[in-house]
């Protein structure tokens, strides 16, 4: 008579419900966790070294920013990034015809280098407020943009899967004209 052997498996990892009371647990806990570095750098005075980003909104306002203040040239090994606005605003041309090219330039390299983005609406206006008081033409450009985040959904439907995608809406403030 041959002998059945009892296998127990309850070392063999861990099963999807262990996963997801893992991952509830840890979203039930409110940590900040740094994203990137803010810029231009800032000396922290927390643990950190430099001042840092703990939210996606300012991350990509960030960067977007950098991205247009950037003249073409100015990075090593990408000799087409960025803008070259101040030029443009700094030259007395048709009203229109300047914002236009600022729109134009914006929505090019934001197509080249921020394609993870989509673009709802870029508008510019001439700044006189701004002119006055700092003695030089500015113009304040607005940024409408959307991007898709996923985040993490916790129910009892297992077959729903762990994360959701959800588009969010976010705008940018620039003003170009000043030593940025």
């Amino acid at each position: 008579m041959a002998l059945q052997r009892k296998y127990s498996f309850d070392s063999g990892g861990n099963t999807r419900e262990d996963l997801e009371n893992v991952l509830k647990d840890i979203a039930s806990k409110e940590v900040e966790l740094p994203l990137s570095i803010k810029t231009p750098l800032q000396i922290s005075t927390k643990d950190d070294l430099f001042k840092m980003h703990y939210n996606l909104y300012d991350v990509l306002n960030d960067q977007i920013k950098n991205l247009i203040y950037t003249e073409p040239g100015e990075r090593l090994c990408f000799p087409d990034i960025g803008t070259s606005l101040r030029s443009v605003v700094s030259q007395n041309d048709d009203l229109n015809v300047t914002i236009d090219n600022i729109s134009n330039q914006i929505r090019s390299v934001m197509k080249k280098y921020a394609s993870g983005l989509v673009l709802n609406s870029v508008s510019a206006v001439y700044s006189e407020s701004e002119r006055q008081k700092h003695n030089v033409p500015v113009v304040i450009v607005t940024i409408n943009y959307s991007f898709y985040e996923k985040v993490a959904v916790y129910n009892d439907n297992v077959d729903s899967g762990l994360y959701n995608t959800i588009k969010k809406d976010a705008s940018v403030e620039i003003k170009i004209g000043l030593n940025n």
